[in-house]
């Protein structure tokens, strides 16, 4: 999908706002996995939070 389609149907949700950016600058730290466990009610609760996504070393 290119980017233009990408943003016709991203106009279509109730998004607030958005940002691209490239993946291989996406950084996954321990801290924040820390940060999940300690402080998120929602903490093994959804797959697409920990420790359902994996561990840090996975992703």
């Amino acid at each position: 999908m290119n980017r233009e389609i990408l943003e016709k149907k991203l106009a279509e949700l109730p998004l607030y706002c958005y940002q691209f950016f490239d993946p291989q600058e996406l950084e996954f730290s321990r801290r924040v996995r820390w940060i999940c466990e300690h402080e998120c009610p929602m903490y093994g609760k959804s797959w697409a939070c920990p420790p359902g996504v994996g561990s840090v070393e996975t992703c």
